[in-house]
């Protein structure tokens, strides 16, 4: 199956309409009244004396339409001189050419120079051919002009000059001999459109020669002129006799008649109403279809077909026939659905649908006393961008009715308006000092009552949130010693339940002289670390001197030494368990000033043991459950059975291993162990020894496996036709798959199955559902309505493995890769791609990282990172695959020629740190690229081989432009979307209902990146189902994002669980999906047909993204600004809202600004960042709070326990 052939439709539109997009614009259009044109080839002016000047060479003269004109004009050559042997312009064949077409709607006029020569004094220049072409069509009954031209051949002066639009060369020739100076300006491509006329200039000369600063000549060249007009488009319909209407063809009566191409539909009305259709403009000016006229009453029907095009009076025409049936129209059935209520955030532009009888018939909308209208599609009905900001507060009745053939039915649904913000205000907020920093407080008013406020002072949330109460609000005791001195914003802000928000902020300032002492780091106290505990450290005031440190109630002195202090090797046996508070004061200038930070001290270990754990046997080898009790809410358990090792959840105080293969581990002893560690760092575990007395059968399980996430298929149904596909998702070793395929009937719908990797496999059930949410529908939630049988899905790889669906052999699947990259090639060529890496010690813990341009030999220092390095590139042009290393933690610079190894996408390079083939230690890299990963290795001269990763952050084209290096295209940072799993950020709730699978790769053959969405979603009657979108997504810098609306479909007839091999066909078309933005690579919006644009994300079912404690384990932070340095961090548990890296003293904490969900804050001085967690892919982070402070790249590398999340088998 193949998600791209299986679209060959939207294919067609997206590639196929493209060739021949200016040809369609041309042609498509309505009938012009009238046009003109005319075209030369040469003429040449001069202030002096000679012969040929002013002569318009192969000019077809002014020509104009109706009647249409068809004028060409040849000359053999010519030859123009001015001044004594001064200036002489040479030519071979010119031809032009005007013509009309008004009936196609167009006016072409055409020009071309062969040979040209022109010579003047030091001056030379010539080409082979030199042409021009205007144009004028009508589109969308507007005038429009288009045009281009050429530069073939250029010599002397003209060498590599192209007709670059409305370009401009200036040169300056010298001739010391004669005392002679030529200026020369070149104007290239010259295109200007003056109301309804387009007129091109290829080439435009202009010279101006002196002799000892006196002038000798000024002249004009004017190479390849063309003119186009064309005034105005006017359309024009006919509507061909209509048969008689009886209750044989009342529901299908035929309409056709003649059309002006290309310019819309043809709307189809009916007297007495009751009709209303569009039917399609064909290319060929004609139309055809046919309208239910079932809603009509009996008697004279007059039909109307029309055709409107902005600014243009509308073309129609009416037939009459007679309708004789003997029935009653039936009455309409209209109900209002859907009616969100009105906030000043939708006010603007407001949503409602709802249900309707009369398909294809108008309906109407009042939403209070705003007008609007919908169309009834299908049974539903939505209109969109009603501005109802005029309506008061308060309850609001939306009504919607149809009417036809005289009958109207009607629904409506009351809602409310609320768009009136929160009145909120500051009303105290003292300058902070010495004395009050480490509990301040501030206070304000407020207008809704038992609803919080958000109250931040600097950088200090308060927590728990104040709540208004009688109109006023409080907050105290919030640590603010660690701002720096000077002004400090104090913010307010409530949301009411509408959703309004309101907000104040007051501006107040801390005291320069105000000392601080905080408490930074104080870890958790376990059984390991109580009888000599430390760690503990913070901030403090020099001037203070002594730091008293009180660990619960045990007090210890520290040294103030560099305005920080530590403490180690305290013994707290005698505290008891539970929170204890870690408090450092110091008097300063007479007043004491503290500090404090909440750890906790948990010295019991979890209590695990080993139930059952029954001899290993043939019988039970292959499925082993050994099982027992935990701790519940200390983590997960550990089980190992010899050498092969399950992680397994507590649920309820118990423990199960179900289906551990473990067959084969060797005939004798074996030991089963279950661990368990708190989150304190105390283990508890449990062993016991049983007999295995099966042989070995099989080997034992290889590696782990970090199987990439996103869209997979099996790969003999790869066929370049519709399918079925998976989505598969793998966050910290649980597996998510939603597999869209067919039911028996052929109809469309969708499964899912959950479940955890044991030795690189899972076995899980497989479910479908019924009744969740429909394009349009109001909130709706699923239910599970069965399950077809188990799926086994095992991995040999990270983009390869096989998968069993019921009912079905084994097959070999893979992930889906429709980049198309050649073998042997590692990327696009086309592109340079800046790839982020990072490098992993023994301990799979990230110890340097760096960036890395990949690509051809031609792109890689054509890049302004090499140009920087201003060094000579040591590889030949001819090289497909180059790398340049730099930045981040990597000193110096890496550049590496790599060959392809044969197998799969894995290249072997070798280089050097010296920036030159010939010199500086080997640096050896082992490279495999997965779609947007990569894999591998590096080692650098006799140094230990580390694993190493890499994930593309950016890609740019370049090309030598005047000797210089042009960038033409570039996508930043955060253009790569995460693939995979991703929801409605609103819809997840816990509960069944819809959800979405994502890639965006460019294909080689493409000039666009394509996005490929499949959308898990419900039929109106219940039914799961899926939809499929595929097209152009294109967010670059250079040149313009093109990011269109896409095409939301359905396919039917594909294969379904055991049954045989099928193709699926087209089945619907559900309408465009609109406003697809991505604003950070797990974030976007887009708008379902019928449906307002929602915000969409990364679905983190391994994570909870909502709390710092998502954190937890190693990630690494790259930068290409001076305002901060590339850095790893290794963040733990500092309290229940923080997490901390003790290397760096950064605490995190879950902190919401536009896209950005984490803040982290340094020791005084160091800067603070934001970024956004993409928690299985590279993501985006800013330095600081302000909408242009500088990007940084931010990527999590391993997780609490330390094992790799990201790339790498």
């Amino acid at each position: 199956m193949n998600p791209i052939g299986a679209q060959r439709t939207i294919r067609r539109l997206l590639y196929g309409g493209l060739a021949g997009l200016a040809f369609v614009c041309s042609t498509s259009a309505l009938a012009a009244s009238s046009g003109s044109g005319r075209a030369y080839g040469l003429q040449v002016t001069a202030d002096v004396l000679g012969a040929g000047l002013g002569v318009p060479f192969a000019d077809t003269g002014q020509k104009s339409a109706p009647p249409d004109f068809n004028t060409p004009v040849s000359v053999a050559s010519v030859g123009v001189t001015a001044g004594a042997n001064l200036l002489s312009v040479g030519t071979g064949v010119i031809n032009s050419s005007t013509q009309s077409n008004l009936a196609q709607n167009n006016v072409v006029s055409n020009s071309s120079v062969d040979g040209l020569n022109l010579t003047l004094a030091g001056l030379s220049l010539g080409a082979n051919t030199i042409s021009s072409q205007a144009r004028m069509a009508c589109v969308n009954g507007v005038p429009q002009g288009s045009g281009d031209a050429q530069i073939l051949g250029g010599t002397g002066a003209l060498s590599g000059v192209s007709a670059s639009l409305n370009g401009l060369v200036n040169l300056t020739i010298g001739v010391p001999t004669i005392g002679t100076e030529v200026g020369v300006k070149l104007y290239t491509n010259e295109q200007s459109q003056s109301g309804t006329s387009m007129s091109v200039t290829a080439l435009r000369i202009e010279l101006v020669a002196k002799a000892l600063t006196l002038p000798l000549l000024n002249a004009s060249v004017i190479v390849g002129n063309s003119t186009a007009s064309m005034p105005d488009c006017k359309p024009t319909v006919t509507l061909n006799p209509l048969p008689p209407i009886n209750a044989g063809n009342q529901a299908s009566v035929p309409i056709s008649g003649s059309c002006s191409a290309g310019s819309g539909n043809v709307a189809i009305s009916s007297n007495p109403a009751g009709v209303s259709q569009s039917l399609l403009c064909a290319a060929d000016g004609t139309y055809s279809g046919s309208v239910n006229a079932q809603g009509l009453p009996d008697g004279t029907v007059t039909i109307t077909a029309t055709q409107t095009v902005s600014g243009q009076p509308p073309g129609s025409a009416s037939q009459s026939t007679t309708k004789s049936t003997g029935s009653v129209p039936q009455l309409p059935v209209v109900a209002v659905v859907a009616a969100p209520q009105i906030t000043a955030a939708n006010q603007a532009s407001y949503t409602v649908s709802g249900t309707c009888s009369a398909n294809g018939e108008a309906v109407a909308v009042m939403v209070g006393s705003v007008p609007a209208s919908a169309l009834c599609g299908g049974g539903v009905w939505s209109a969109s961008g009603i501005n109802v900001s005029g309506l008061p507060d308060g309850s609001v009745t939306v009504t919607a009715s149809q009417t036809v053939g005289g009958q109207t039915g009607s629904g409506s649904l009351v809602t409310g308006k609320d768009a009136t913000a929160p009145a909120v205000a500051i009303t105290s907020a003292p300058v902070i000092n010495a004395a009050n920093q480490s509990s301040y407080g501030v206070a304000g008013s407020c207008s809704e009552n038992g609803a919080a406020v958000t109250v931040r002072v600097g950088t200090v949330a308060a927590v728990p949130q104040p709540v208004c109460n009688s109109g006023i609000w409080s907050t105290s005791g919030l640590d603010v010693s660690g701002l720096p001195a000077g002004a400090v914003t104090v913010t307010a802000m409530q949301t009411d339940a509408a959703g309004n928000i309101g907000s104040a902020s007051r501006t107040t300032s801390k005291d320069s002289s105000a000392a601080a002492v905080t408490v930074v780091v104080a870890p958790r106290i376990n059984s390991s670390n109580q009888a000599s505990y430390g760690g503990v450290s913070g901030a403090c005031s020099a001037a203070g001197g002594m730091v008293t440190v009180a660990i619960g109630s045990i007090s210890n002195t520290a040294a103030c030494t560099g305005g920080n202090w530590s403490l180690s090797a305290v013994d707290v046996r005698s505290l008891p368990e539970g929170t204890v508070v870690v408090k450092a004061s110091q008097t300063v200038a007479g007043t004491v000033i503290s500090g404090t930070l909440n750890t906790v001290k948990d010295t019991t270990a979890p209590a695990v043991s080993i139930s059952t754990a029954p001899t290993i046997d043939t019988l039970n080898q292959n499925a082993y459950s050994p099982a027992g009790t935990c701790t519940s809410g200390d983590g997960a358990v550990t089980v190992s059975v010899g050498s092969i090792k399950v992680t397994v959840a507590c649920v309820n105080g118990t423990w199960t291993a179900p289906g551990m293969q473990v067959g084969a581990l060797p005939k004798g002893p074996v030991t089963v162990t279950a661990s368990q560690t708190d989150e304190a760092g105390n283990t508890g575990s449990s062993s016991r020894e049983v007999a295995k007395t099966s042989d070995p059968n099989g080997e034992l399980p290889a590696g782990l496996i970090a199987a990439q996430s996103g869209t997979w298929i099996i790969k003999d149904e790869l066929n370049g036709e519709p399918g079925r596909g998976m989505g598969i998702d793998i966050q910290d070793g649980v597996l998510f798959m939603q597999v869209y395929n067919y039911r028996a009937s052929g109809a469309p719908t969708f499964h899912t199955a959950l479940g955890t990797l044991h030795d690189n496999t899972v076995t899980a059930p497989l479910y479908f559902y019924e009744g969740g949410r429909f394009f349009g529908s109001e909130q709706r939630d699923g239910h599970e309505a069965g399950s077809p049988g188990n799926v086994v899905i095992t991995f040999t790889s990270r983009n390869t493995g096989t998968i069993q669906f019921p009912g079905e052999p084994t097959k070999a699947m893979q992930r889906y890769d429709y980049e198309g990259t050649p073998a042997g090639v590692f990327s696009d060529p086309a592109f340079v791609d800046r790839w982020a890496m990072v490098e992993f010690n023994s301990s799979n813990q990230p110890v340097r990282s760096w960036w890395a341009d990949i690509g051809t030999s031609e792109q890689v220092p054509m890049s302004g990172e090499w140009a920087a390095a201003a060094m000579a590139w040591p590889y030949p042009a001819t090289a497909a695959t180059t790398v340049h290393g730099f930045g981040g933690t990597l000193s110096g610079r890496v550049v590496a020629q790599c060959s392809y190894s044969g197998s799969g996408v894995v290249f072997n390079c070798a280089g050097n740190r010296a920036g030159g083939a010939g010199g500086g230690a080997v640096v050896s890299l082992s490279l495999q690229r997965g779609v947007d990963q990569i894999s591998g290795s590096v080692q650098e001269g006799g140094g230990e081989a580390r694993r190493l990763v890499g994930f593309r952050i950016a890609r740019a084209a370049y090309t030598r432009q005047n000797n210089q290096n042009v960038r033409t295209s570039y996508y930043a940072p955060g253009y790569a979307l995460e693939s995979g799993t991703w929801v409605v950020s609103s819809e997840l709730r816990g509960l069944p209902g819809r959800g979405i699978s994502i890639e965006l790769q460019k294909p080689v053959t493409s000039e666009d990146h394509m996005l490929f969405m499949s959308v898990y979603d419900y039929e109106s009657n219940g039914q799961a189902t899926f939809h499929s979108l595929l097209g152009a997504h294109d967010a670059s810098t250079t040149p313009e994002p093109n990011t269109p609306d896409l095409p939301t479909v359905q396919y039917q007839g594909g294969r379904y669980f055991g049954g045989p091999a099928a193709i699926a066909s087209f089945k619907a078309d559900a309408g465009l999906t609109r406003s697809i933005h991505f604003t950070a690579p797990s974030v976007g919006t887009l708008a379902f047909p019928g449906e307002q644009a929602v915000q969409i994300e990364r679905f983190y079912y391994g994570v909870n993204k909502a709390s710092a404690q998502s954190l937890r384990g190693s990630w690494v932070l790259l930068s290409q600004t001076d305002a901060i340095a590339s850095r790893s961090f290794r963040f733990q548990t500092r309290d229940a809202n923080s997490v901390i890296d003790a290397a760096s003293g950064y605490v995190c904490v879950a902190e919401v600004l536009r896209q950005f969900n984490f803040r982290c804050t340094g020791p005084s001085g160091s800067p603070a960042f934001r970024f956004v967690a993409g928690f299985y892919g590279a993501s985006t982070g800013i330095v600081g709070d302000a909408e242009d402070a500088p990007a940084i790249t931010v990527v999590r590398v391993t997780d609490p326990n330390g094992e790799m999340v990201q790339a790498g088998d």
